[in-house]
C-alpha cells in the first residue's frame, strides 16, 4: 500500500478486572464480571510491553477503580517507563479523594464514558440510579487535580438522536473536555443479546455527522469507531480504524488471554467489506462493518466511494 503514514503506534491495553459497579445493556464484556488477573502477572505483561517498545497504557475494565491496587498499577507502569498512563472509567467513583490518589501515582488521563445528558436515558443504559450526577461529578474531580479528561460515548438505538445535543450539552457545561469518542455499539457480549440496543448505521448518520461538525467548529478533536468511511466521509481521517490501518498500529491486549490486535489479522477476522466495496476507491484503508453488526443488518447499507485514498489518508496525520 503506497499510502501509509510511515511511522507505527504502538500500545498496550491491559484489562485491569472484569469488575463493574454499573451493568451496561451494551456491555461488551461477558461471562464472569467479577474476575481479575494476577498482579504479578500483570506487571510481567507491562514488563513485556515496554522492553518491546511500547509507550501508551491504557487500563480498562470493567471498571478500573474498582481494582484496590490500581495507584499501584499506575507507578508501576510510570516507572517502567511508559510515557502516558490513561485510565478508562465510567466515573461514578472518580471522588476528589480517588482523582488526587490517581494523580499522585502518576496517571495522567481518565476517559469517561458517558453516554447521554439526559438523566434518566444515562440511568437506563448503565443500569443504575443518579448516574450522570455521580459522572459528571467525578469528571470534575478528574479535572480540578490536572487530568486530562477525554469523554467516549457509545452510539446505541436509545441515545443516538441525542448526539447532537449531549454534544452541545458537554462542550458548554464542562469545556476544558477537548477530546471525544463516537463508539458505535459492539454487537458482543451483552449488545450481542440485547440486539434491540444495535441501531442502523444508516439511521445513525445524520446525528453524527452534526455532531461532528459542531465538535470542529468549536475546536476539539474526536475519533470515530466502527463506521465504515462510506458514512463519514467529510471527517473520515477522524476514524479509528482509518488510523489503525495506515499506521500499522499494534497494541497488545492482555484480557483473560495476551492478544495483539488492530493488525491485518484481526481486520480480517472480525470486519466484513459489502459487494459494493468492490468498486470502492478506498477499501484498502476500510475495513468494512463488523462482522456482528453484518449478521444483524446485512451489508446493503454500504456504499462505494469515488475519492483518491490519498487525500483522506494526507489528513490524518494529526489530532
Amino acid at each position: 500500500m503506497g499510502y501509509l503514514i510511515t511511522f507505527s503506534m504502538r500500545n498496550a491495553y491491559l484489562e485491569l478486572t472484569k469488575a463493574c459497579s454499573l451493568d451496561c445493556i451494551f456491555c461488551s464484556l461477558g461471562g464472569n464480571k467479577k474476575s481479575s488477573h494476577k498482579l504479578s502477572d500483570m506487571k510481567d505483561f507491562l514488563k513485556r510491553c515496554r522492553a518491546e517498545g511500547y509507550k501508551k497504557l491504557f487500563i480498562t475494565g470493567g471498571e478500573p477503580l474498582v481494582y484496590e491496587k490500581l495507584e499501584e498499577v499506575v507507578t508501576y507502569a510510570v516507572e517502567l517507563g511508559f510515557a502516558e498512563v490513561t485510565v478508562q472509567t465510567n466515573g461514578i467513583y472518580m471522588t476528589k479523594e480517588k482523582a488526587r490518589s490517581l494523580k499522585s501515582a502518576g496517571l495522567g488521563q481518565a476517559i469517561f464514558s458517558i453516554h447521554s445528558h439526559d438523566p434518566a436515558m444515562e440511568d437506563a443504559l448503565m443500569s443504575g440510579v443518579g448516574i450522570l450526577e455521580k459522572q459528571l461529578g467525578g469528571l470534575m474531580n478528574a479535572h480540578n487535580v490536572g487530568l486530562d479528561t477525554p469523554v467516549t460515548v457509545v452510539i446505541v438505538q436509545q441515545n443516538y438522536k441525542m448526539l447532537p445535543d449531549f454534544i452541545r450539552f458537554m462542550v458548554e457545561k464542562y469545556p476544558f473536555v477537548r477530546h471525544y469518542t463516537f463508539n458505535f455499539v459492539d454487537p458482543v457480549g451483552r449488545a450481542r443479546d440485547n440486539k434491540e440496543v444495535v441501531p442502523r448505521i444508516s439511521h445513525i448518520e445524520p446525528f453524527l455527522m452534526r455532531s461532528l461538525a459542531f465538535l470542529v467548529n468549536e475546536g476539539k478533536t474526536f475519533r470515530i469507531e466502527r463506521v465504515p468511511l462510506c458514512y463519514i466521509l467529510e471527517f473520515s481521517e477522524y476514524s479509528t480504524e482509518l488510523r489503525r490501518i495506515v499506521t500499522k498500529e499494534a497494541n497488545t491486549i492482555m484480557r483473560r488471554v495476551e492478544r495483539v490486535s488492530h493488525n491485518d489479522d484481526y481486520f480480517k477476522e472480525q470486519y466484513v467489506r459489502g459487494d459494493a466495496c468492490c468498486t470502492c476507491w478506498i477499501k484498502e484503508i476500510c475495513p468494512g462493518v463488523k462482522k456482528g453488526y453484518a449478521d444483524l443488518y446485512g451489508t446493503e447499507e454500504i456504499f462505494p466511494v469515488f475519492v483518491k485514498p490519498e487525500t483522506i489518508v494526507s489528513r490524518a496525520g494529526g489530532d
